[in-house]
């Protein structure tokens, strides 16, 4: 098996994608700007295997300083994936080849060991890694909870009947209320307008820090561009409702939002999602991923999705430790730390423990 590991900001890595069905998330703009946003580095790692392929795109971690330290006399890290809906990437011919995927995590894990990487929690992509599950059972595979999405292959007739009753009133009800959605590509001028309201939704859901994001994480989502648009609910011209979108390969990703509190029992986000849903069918997209509930969740958030749509897709993680040892002391320490027994937090269900 032929194996490559590389940066993201090589031209190499592009140019490996075109073999690929991907998503906004197996961007290198957007990988790299996840990598800036939490201090982290963006690599991949190419397996090819005859005809088969598989690329995974990731970000690597040091540990906490004031835990590697005490097992370590040199830097240790773990890998994550980038905020959103990553995954593995395969081609046609290696979707259906078990043994071809499971000997890649196996050698995955191998040169994660031997670069001082302890673990790895790679979150999967609802649609493109549908089967994965499938092909290497519960054991490896966990999953988190369940993302709805709209099948944009149905006519539009098809589509407005997965729709709830309810849900189509209040679209109808907006329409009647004069609300007006404008979708364009989302550009550093859209900047200020979306931090506005998407930072006054944050505090009023009381939500944690990882949520809020600084103006040069928006600036380098416009890098995006032409993958990612804005777009605003209006009433009476004034902006009430605001969300950022992203298109790639036929797929359409609701990104973050928010809606001014003042008319957040009008639902405008109810005609925003709408009018996506018909903007992206026109441009020849297949499916609109609209994502879960927070945290994964079945919540408020994903029932106010599932009523757009009766098409769910499992959300699920691989978790690796790749370095037993290394893992357990590191948790042990930070189990320490913590005063607590350090079984409880290696049992926990946080992963990795010792971030826990």
């Amino acid at each position: 098996m032929q194996t490559d590991i590389f940066d993201l900001n090589e031209p190499y890595y592009q140019n490996l994608l075109q073999d690929f069905i991907y998503d906004i998330y197996h961007h290198p703009d957007y990988l790299l700007a996840e990598a800036s946003r939490i201090n982290a580095r963006a690599a991949a790692i190419s397996i090819s295997d005859s005809s088969n392929r598989f690329l995974l795109p990731y970000l690597v971690r040091q540990c906490p300083e004031n835990i590697y330290k005490l097992v370590s006399d040199r830097p240790l890290y773990d890998v994550i994936s980038p905020y959103g809906y990553p995954g593995i990437l395969l081609n046609h011919d290696a979707q259906n080849e078990p043994v071809f995927l499971q000997k890649s995590l196996d050698l995955l894990v191998e040169i994660f060991q031997s670069q001082d990487i302890c673990s790895a929690f790679i979150r999967l992509h609802p649609v493109l890694n549908s089967n994965i599950q499938n092909i290497l059972g519960s054991h490896e595979v966990k999953v988190c909870g369940t993302t709805v999405s709209i099948d944009l292959s149905l006519t539009e007739d098809e589509q407005r009947k997965q729709i709830r009753s309810s849900r189509r009133n209040k679209i109808n009800q907006c329409r009647r209320q004069g609300f007006s959605a404008e979708i364009s590509l989302f550009r550093e001028n859209h900047i200020p307008l979306f931090i506005e309201i998407y930072q006054e939704t944050m505090n009023r859901l009381s939500a944690v820090q990882d949520y809020y994001f600084d103006r040069s994480y928006y600036e380098s989502l416009v890098q995006l561009y032409p993958h990612i648009f804005i777009c605003i609910v209006k009433q009476n011209d004034e902006p009430i409702c605001s969300g950022l979108f992203t298109e790639c390969s036929g797929i359409v990703q609701f990104h973050l939002s928010g809606t001014k509190t003042e008319f957040l029992r009008l639902t405008p986000s109810t005609l925003m999602l709408d009018e996506v849903r018909l903007w992206a069918t026109k441009r020849g997209n297949f499916i609109f991923h609209l994502g879960g509930g927070l945290g994964s969740r079945q919540d408020g958030l994903f029932e106010f999705k599932a009523s757009f749509s009766k098409l769910h897709h499992s959300f699920c993680v691989l978790r690796f430790i790749t370095d037993v040892n290394r893992y357990v002391d590191l948790s042990k320490v930070r189990a320490q730390q913590l005063d607590m027994d350090p079984e409880v937090l290696l049992n926990a269900s946080f992963f990795p423990a010792y971030r826990g």
